[in-house]
């Protein structure tokens, strides 16, 4: 790529790590942050939905190789793993309130960690691979891991009988 190129992506790659940068931070906070198992979340899937959408047309618009693809998938893979190992991070327990029963969870510091080595993991794709490539599938990455934890919570929650 010859300098004026770099210039002309650099406030995309820039939009790409500074919404990622925002989200992982929301993410982080949400995952310390005591709050209900059965909330119904949809964060998942619009990141999901987004973050393809982008990946689709960074791949229209920049020639990607199919082994760069395939690394992709291995992140995606790898992180699906560091997503199912979090959830088992994550304190579980039910309290009452108000006369009904709630069903909590929260994770801690291994759980933040988790998630930071998972995007860093991540984001070697635009070292390894196609310059661009892991910032642009960010959100489809932390998409599909949110959807993947969030089942391995709720299967825990179940599993001990705290939601039916």
């Amino acid at each position: 790529m010859n300098p004026q190129d770099a210039l002309t992506h650099l406030p995309v790659n820039l939009v790409n790590y500074g919404v990622g940068t925002l989200v992982l931070i929301w993410i982080i906070r949400e995952q310390v942050r005591r709050k209900p198992v059965n909330q119904k979340r949809v964060l998942g899937i619009v990141l999901s939905v987004i973050g393809l959408l982008e990946t689709l047309s960074f791949i229209q618009h920049t020639p990607v190789k199919a082994l760069d693809l395939g690394l992709t998938v291995l992140s995606l893979v790898v992180g699906s793993v560091l997503a199912v190992i979090r959830a088992h991070t994550i304190r579980i327990w039910s309290e009452g309130y108000g006369g009904q029963r709630v069903v909590l969870q929260q994770g801690n510091w291994l759980t933040a960690l988790l998630w930071i080595v998972g995007i860093g993991q991540h984001l070697v794709l635009d070292a390894v691979a196609t310059p661009e490539l892991g910032s642009s599938t960010l959100l489809l990455y932390f998409g599909l891991i949110i959807v993947a934890q969030r089942r391995i919570v709720l299967m825990r929650a179940t599993a001990r009988h705290l939601i039916p």
